[in-house]
C-alpha cells in the first residue's frame, strides 16, 4: 500500500501554517506592520516578529508602511533577542529608522516606562512549527507500515 500524504489532513494543516508563516516573512522586509493596545503592541517587522508589554497606558493605534529595500539594511535571519527597560539611547528619536527601535525609546522616555520587548525571528518560528509537523508525518508513516492490510 503507498502512503497517501496528501489525503492528510496534518500535512495540509502543515503546508498552510508554514506558508502563512513564511508569507509574514517575506512581508516583514517589504512593509512594518504593527499594533498597539493600552499595555500589549505586536509588530512583524525587520524578519520577527515583537511582542511587548509595558506599563504606559498608550492609546491603541496601528499602522502598516511601505519600506524601500536601501532604507535599512536588514538581516535574512534575524536573532532571537530580549529588551528591558535599559535604555541606549544615542541620538534622537527621529534619526532611527527601525520602527520597534522607536517605541522602545518612546516607552523608556515615559513616566512609569516599565517594558519588555520579546523579538522572535521568522526562522525560529518556523523550526517550532516544522519540527512536529515532521515528527507527527513520521510517525503517521511508520505507524500505517506497521498496520497489517486486510
Amino acid at each position: 500500500m503507498r502512503l497517501a500524504l496528501h489525503r492528510s489532513i496534518a500535512f495540509w494543516s502543515g503546508i498552510l501554517v508554514m506558508g502563512f508563516f513564511g508569507w509574514a516573512w517575506w512581508d516583514s522586509y517589504r512593509h512594518d506592520s504593527w499594533y498597539t493596545t493600552r499595555h500589549f503592541s505586536g509588530s512583524n517587522a525587520a524578519g520577527a516578529v515583537s511582542l511587548a508589554l509595558y506599563q504606559v497606558n498608550m492609546s491603541p493605534w496601528s499602522g502598516r508602511r511601505d519600506i524601500a529595500p536601501s532604507d535599512l539594511p536588514r538581516p535574512a535571519f534575524t536573532k532571537l533577542e530580549f529588551i528591558s527597560d535599559e535604555p541606549d539611547i544615542s541620538g534622537s528619536v527621529s534619526s532611527i529608522p527601525h520602527s520597534g527601535e522607536r517605541v522602545r525609546i518612546m516607552l523608556s522616555g515615559a513616566r512609569g516606562g516599565v517594558y519588555r520587548i520579546l523579538n522572535l525571528p521568522h526562522w525560529l518560528i518556523l523550526l517550532v512549527v516544522a519540527i512536529p509537523w515532521f515528527a507527527l508525518l513520521a510517525w503517521r508513516v511508520r505507524r500505517h507500515r506497521r498496520i497489517p492490510q486486510a
